[in-house]
């Protein structure tokens, strides 16, 4: 996959990375999985203010060549707690879904019945909740959840993720190297951070503050 590039006049800043997984939908749609072994979640609000662009980042670059934005999704690989408290011992059906369900990646992805359809083929003939995506299809069709956007919304939401890269590509090539790291609840950009040694932001020092999502 070739890098996502921003331009700035003259200036060209070539964003490169490893997507873990890209799959090539009918209708020309494209999906993407990050694997994540974190607790990763997907948020819109951070996306939108330049923190965890990396899902979009990649859905960007696979789209480079004329695709469509199916989703894109944090897939988490850990060994899963299932509370079996109301489940009898004998009840393995039960047991297979609650087990299912802790697998179910988180992310966003388009209001299309055909492309939710090819990504949780289980969907077309049960309906009910996938345990693939956060779907979720009653009697009366889809129940749209959170992160299920309109392809509108999705293109806007987009857009909004251009114009926050290319924001912050002209602030590196201007020179802009001032350290404002963000923060939303409990976590922040720190919180995971292997430079800390280096950049010595701390709260206690005037001028170090979070900025607050």
């Amino acid at each position: 996959m070739p890098p996502l590039k921003v331009k700035d006049g003259d200036d060209t800043v070539f964003i490169e990375g490893k997507i873990d997984r890209i799959d090539f939908l009918p209708d020309n749609y494209v999906k993407i999985i990050d694997y994540k072994s974190g607790n990763d979640k997907y948020n819109e609000e951070e996306a939108k203010s330049g923190w965890k662009l990396q899902l979009f980042i990649y859905l960007k670059a696979a789209m480079s060549d004329g695709r469509l934005p199916a989703g894109t999704f944090y897939f988490h690989i850990k060994d899963p707690l299932i509370d079996l408290k109301n489940i009898s011992a004998e009840d393995t059906e039960s047991i297979e879904n609650e087990f299912r369900k802790t697998y179910r990646m988180d992310g966003v992805v388009v209001d299309n019945m055909d492309v939710i359809k090819n990504i949780d083929k289980d969907l077309a003939d049960n309906g009910g909740a996938s345990y693939v995506i956060p779907v979720n299809i009653g009697k009366t069709g889809m129940n749209r959840w959170s992160n299920v956007m309109s392809e509108e919304d999705f293109s806007d939401l987009l857009d909004e993720v251009d114009d926050k890269i290319k924001e912050m590509c002209c602030d590196i090539l201007d020179g802009d190297i001032s350290i404002h790291p963000k923060v939303h609840k409990n976590e922040s950009a720190c919180t995971y951070c292997e430079y800390k040694g280096i950049c010595k932001f701390d709260v206690q020092f005037d001028g170090c503050r979070y900025e607050k999502i």
